[in-house]
């Protein structure tokens, strides 16, 4: 990306791409890259639900025939894949007569880079949505949820489902009964032990205010039992323990043209999920490829001047515009996230 030259087809996918691994500011986008990637050819992808049998093996004499047991349930599912793409003109004069931002003069690259990362911090916002909104159990795309929106579709899943107690109470047993109970639903309903739990800045208001869990910091057995910052954007550091249960605040927000800061995660809830090396078997991120340009001469003689782009996911590329003279600016991103084992998150409301 250093010169202007280096801009073509591919070299610009693999900058978006890149400008997508920034782990600050996607926190529930990286638990679901963390969980199972699933390639996409088309423009829709298909996944099996699975349920395996939880009944215990009936046990035999050593000459008894086997026991014959069910086949796991499986529910086949599909949907579409949702297609992000933006784009802006940058006219010629940006490009090669006003000083670029911190730089004494002009710098064509620099300015197509920062516009780039500008059209990425968009798609990647919308990225955050769709994670955020299948985690909690349903997602759904229209004008009215994402403006501008051409196309609607809603993919539901079926997340385990607990109401817990009033934790905006400082007197409410949040760590004791609380947060024992509600890992103890998660078990009975997936069978796995859970160890993350996503949530947001006012259910880790509550639980910093709360009276029991302030006597637990008051002492030694507190500083292990209750620890760390629950902001903590990193997947591999621990965030702040309770009772075996690591919680990380998404206290990620967008905001959309002419509102107001929005937040991506609901209000009062929790999702519990298995541990880190756990999520391939429950989430799943399908990334399908986009349609580029073939190449600064966009279709010689033999080509069809598109192609598909170098890598699944995000893509991105440049056009000439010819009055006035610049360029235009084209970023996009195929995809869908997806939950594989619905019963493996837990969706809890507080209150």
């Amino acid at each position: 990306m250093a010169g202007y030259g280096s801009f073509n087809v591919d070299s610009l996918s693999a900058a978006i791409s890149t400008y997508g691994e920034d782990v600050d500011k996607d926190s529930i986008t990286q638990l679901f890259r963390a969980g199972r990637p699933i390639d996409c050819v088309g423009d829709s992808v298909s996944w099996d639900e699975v349920e395996m049998h939880r009944h215990l093996a009936p046990i035999t004499g050593p000459d008894s025939p086997s026991s014959f047991q069910g086949q796991a349930t499986k529910r086949v599912r599909s949907s579409a894949l949702a297609h992000i793409k933006v784009s802006k003109m940058i006219p010629g004069s940006s490009l090669f007569k006003e000083r670029a931002p911190g730089i004494d003069g002009a710098d064509p690259a620099s300015v197509l880079g920062y516009e780039l990362e500008d059209l990425q911090k968009m798609i990647g916002a919308s990225i955050e949505y769709l994670c955020a909104s299948a985690l909690l159990g349903t997602i759904n795309v229209s004008n009215t949820t994402i403006p501008g929106s051409t196309v609607s579709f809603s993919v539901a899943f079926q997340p385990n489902t607990y109401t817990a107690g009033t934790w905006s109470s400082a007197s409410t047993k949040i760590a004791s009964s609380e947060i024992v109970d509600l890992m103890k639903d998660h078990r009975a309903a997936s069978g796995m032990v859970p160890k993350i739990a996503i949530t947001e800045p006012d259910v880790t208001g509550y639980i910093m205010q709360n009276t029991e869990a302030q006597t637990m910091l008051s002492n030694a057995f507190g500083a292990a039992f209750l620890q760390r910052s629950a902001f903590d954007p990193s997947l591999n550091d621990g965030g702040l323990q309770i009772g075996g249960l690591s919680f990380r605040t998404s206290d990620g927000v967008y905001v959309p043209e002419g509102g107001s800061p929005t937040r991506y995660w609901t209000q009062d809830r929790i999702a519990l999920l298995p541990a880190l090396d756990k999520l391939g078997g429950v989430l799943g991120m399908a990334e399908g490829y986009g349609i580029v340009p073939d190449g600064p001469a966009f279709g010689g003689a033999g080509s069809l001047g598109l192609k598909r782009a170098p890598s699944r996911g995000y893509y991105a590329y440049t056009m000439p515009s010819g009055d006035p003279a610049g360029i235009k600016l084209v970023a996009g991103w195929v995809g869908l996230p997806i939950l594989l084992f619905p019963s493996a998150v837990t969706v809890a409301t507080v209150s």
